[in-house]
C-alpha cells in the first residue's frame, strides 16, 4: 500500500519548503480521496501529512538557526511559511523558545 503515495511523499519530500503543498493535491496525485490519503499516510509515518511536512519545515528551520547568519525572517521564507509571525508562533509552540531563543541557546552550547 506505500506504493500508493510513494508518489505524494517523494513529492513531500523535495517539495516542503515552498510552502505551496496542498494535501488534496497530494491526494489527488495518489488517486485517492484526500480522507484515504490521511489514514494511509498516517499509518506509514504516525502523524497526519500535515504534522509530517510541518516537522519537516521545523527541522530545516532549526537547522539553519545554528549554522547560518540569516535573520529569522529570511529563514521564514526559506522554510515556507508566509511570514515571520506565523513561524514564530508556531516554533515557539512546537520547540518551547522562539526563533532567536532557540539560536542563541544552540550557540551558547
Amino acid at each position: 500500500k506505500y506504493q500508493k503515495i510513494a508518489a505524494a511523499v517523494d513529492c513531500i519530500n523535495k517539495n516542503y519548503a515552498n510552502g505551496q503543498l496542498r494535501i488534496s493535491a497530494l491526494a489527488e496525485m495518489s488517486s485517492m480521496s484526500t480522507r484515504y490519503f490521511g489514514e494511509l499516510f498516517s499509518v506509514f509515518f504516525g502523524v497526519p501529512p500535515k504534522t509530517y511536512i510541518l516537522r519537516m519545515q521545523l527541522e530545516t528551520a532549526k537547522n539553519l538557526l545554528l549554522s547560518s547568519d540569516e535573520s529569522v525572517g529570511g529563514i521564514a521564507a526559506a522554510c515556507g511559511f508566509s511570514d515571520v509571525y506565523s513561524f514564530s508562533k508556531i516554533f515557539k509552540r512546537e520547540t518551547g523558545k522562539s526563533p532567536s531563543a532557540f539560536r542563541k541557546a544552540g550557540n551558547a552550547l
